[in-house]
């Protein structure tokens, strides 16, 4: 227990010592952004041990803060990608005026945001939630003078809103249980109900869920390492609130259904979206919107352990995304033709999706795991994904052999991921307090179903609706005037960016 308590105060201690590293240290600005991450970076190592403790152990407990295995799993990505991202800008933003500050405010960003993770009593939980929403307007502040206005315009509307929404929510929530530690939380009732609708709104203003998306892509004119910080971590605030009080969310209709309809709507408007942006940065924008819009739809269902892998995922790749962007955009200028000799599409395809599919089933029933909701999600998006990539590589090469190698690959992978997923779901299900949801995990289907059902008719027709839906989209993700309009004689684009086009360095 005495080791546990250590290793969480050097955990929640780190972004202190990173934060003085960044104002104290003599040095240039590029070392000590350097020495800024290095602290993140020992707290980071901290909620590795720590996991592994809680997970063979008990929970760790400070105070008001304690760490269960699914806590400790957000420390690790939050410090983990912030010492990576505070390590990047040291290279990134080296001789800017401004890294200096970057890395101080990354760092106490990436503190208050642990602290969210850790917090054990509704009042802790309320100030580092409120933390976290000024110290966010000050990292996107930071950066270019240029266009600072309207990086932040939104942004600060968007988080009040939410901030209010959550304080108010916690207040409810307080009063209902005659208590402040969450183990004591009381959620019942029509004031637990009211609670759990305050309690989404907030996680949609901070996850930049419809109708508060616009921030989101106002900020893509910050440097890129301050978009990978948001996109890694704060929008996942928004999420982890739900999951730490999810017994005022899924036993309620109203929350409920409020988080699957908003997140269902906002995830295919944020999707189409993104498929029209001709510049990568945006594109990764939209993609955030979705993705966390389909996190909201997982709680509103009561799948926390199929939320919860998704969002540590989705921080990890989107993280990477934004750091690699330069290199994407690199990667855009090769050729994308088909291989000449390559084996027909329509038989890798089939392939593939039997190859993927075999080996996330075999995966699940030689661990004899039990293929619930909460595992089915994660696994069922991973062959997905993994058919698609496979088919994308293997219609560009020209051997049957080398095809052959691609496939037995993209099921090794698919299997790979499964027995982590397994692992991971039984990991964190003890730390995740899972109440009976109010809608079944059937809903996801009858909300996917017309989708896919008006998409699969629409090909035969003759005025296609997805094009006009495409149309809509392209004009939808075109950036909005938070003033007045720009008179008739400023210049307008003809035609948009080309796709390698990268926003705000």
């Amino acid at each position: 227990m005495l080791i546990d308590s250590a290793l969480l105060a050097t955990a929640l201690g780190a972004p202190l010592a990173a934060v003085a590293a960044a104002a104290t240290a003599p040095d240039r600005a590029d070392e000590a952004t350097a020495r800024t991450a290095g602290a993140l970076g020992v707290g980071a190592v901290a909620a590795v041990a720590l996991g592994v403790s809680t997970t063979v152990g008990s929970a760790a407990r400070l105070g008001p803060l304690e760490v269960d295995p699914f806590a400790a799993l957000v420390l690790v990505l939050v410090l983990g990608m912030g010492a990576t991202v505070v390590s990047f800008a040291a290279r990134a933003l080296r001789d800017e005026p401004y890294q200096r500050r970057f890395a101080g405010v990354g760092a106490a960003l990436v503190g208050a945001a642990a602290t969210v993770a850790a917090a054990d009593d509704l009042v802790v939980l309320g100030l580092a939630w409120v933390a976290t929403s000024g110290l966010t307007v000050a990292l996107v502040a930071t950066g270019p003078a240029a266009g600072r206005v309207a990086r932040t315009a939104r942004l600060r509307r968007a988080l009040v809103v939410g901030d209010v929404a959550v304080v108010a929510a916690l207040a409810l929530l307080a009063l209902r249980s005659g208590a402040t530690g969450l183990d004591q939380l009381d959620a019942g009732g029509r004031w637990g109900a009211a609670a759990g609708v305050l309690l989404v709104i907030g996680a949609a203003a901070r996850a930049a869920t419809a109708p508060f998306h616009r921030w989101l892509p106002d900020t893509l004119g910050a440097p890129t390492p301050s978009s990978a910080l948001l996109h890694a971590g704060v929008v996942n605030g928004g999420a982890i609130l739900l999951l730490a009080l999810s017994p005022a969310i899924a036993p309620h209709a109203a929350p409920a259904v409020l988080a699957v309809v908003v997140g269902a709507l906002s995830c295919a408007f944020a999707e189409a979206v993104m498929l029209t942006r001709p510049d990568v940065k945006g594109s990764l924008a939209w993609s955030t919107i979705a993705q966390m819009s389909f996190t909201l739809v997982l709680v509103g269902l009561g799948l926390e352990t199929a939320a919860a892998l998704h969002l540590v995922a989705h921080g990890l790749y989107k993280g990477a995304l934004f750091l690699g962007s330069g290199g994407t955009v690199r990667s855009l200028g090769r050729s994308r033709s088909v291989a000449p000799g390559a084996p027909p599409r329509p038989v890798l395809s089939a392939l593939l999706a039997v190859a993927a599919l075999g080996a996330a089933v075999g995966t699940v029933a030689a661990n004899g795991a039990d293929p619930t909701a909460d595992l089915l999600v994660p696994v069922g998006l991973a062959v997905l994904t993994g058919a698609i990539a496979g088919r994308a590589w293997l219609a560009r090469t020209a051997t049957a052999r080398a095809a052959a190698t691609g496939i037995v690959g993209t099921a090794a992978l698919v299997a790979l991921f499964t027995v982590v997923t397994i692992g991971l779901k039984h990991a964190i299900r003890p730390g995740l307090d899972v109440a009976d949801p109010a809608l079944p995990a059937a809903t996801l289907v009858a909300v996917l179903a017309p989708l896919v059902a008006i998409a699969w008719a629409d090909r035969r027709a003759d005025r296609p609706a997805l094009a006009r839906l495409w149309a809509r989209a392209r004009l939808a993700g075109a950036a909005a005037p938070l003033g007045r309009p720009a008179p008739p004689s400023s210049p307008i684009p003809s035609a948009p960016a080309p796709r390698a086009a990268v926003v705000g360095g």
